[in-house]
């Protein structure tokens, strides 16, 4: 938004310009530097967008990884779990064997 009120300033400054201006190399100069402003102001457009997409796609990738890192906690959670009940059957097993 702040592009278009810039190139408005510019055009009206070159309006201006242009009818203070007496010398024909003077307009094309003026000419010259809008065309250079919207080149510019198009090619930030077009930087900010490409600047958009990748931070979208680091977002989606850092999602992604964390849904992952939670789903191996998870897993290693429930192998910890399994170990430990293992351990303690093994144990009971162990204990009544003493008892015989």
């Amino acid at each position: 938004m702040a592009y278009g009120k810039i190139l408005t300033a510019v055009a009206l400054a070159s309006t201006v310009a242009l009818g203070a201006c007496a010398s024909s190399s003077e307009v094309d100069d003026l000419k010259a530097s809008v065309n250079q402003l919207q080149s510019d102001v198009a090619g930030l457009k077009t930087d900010t967008a490409a600047a958009r997409s990748e931070s979208a796609k680091a977002a989606q990738e850092a999602r992604s990884a964390a849904a992952a890192a939670q789903q191996a906690a998870a897993e290693a959670k429930a192998a910890a779990n399994a170990a430990n009940a293992a351990s303690e059957r093994s144990d009971r097993m162990f204990q009544k064997s003493l008892r015989k």
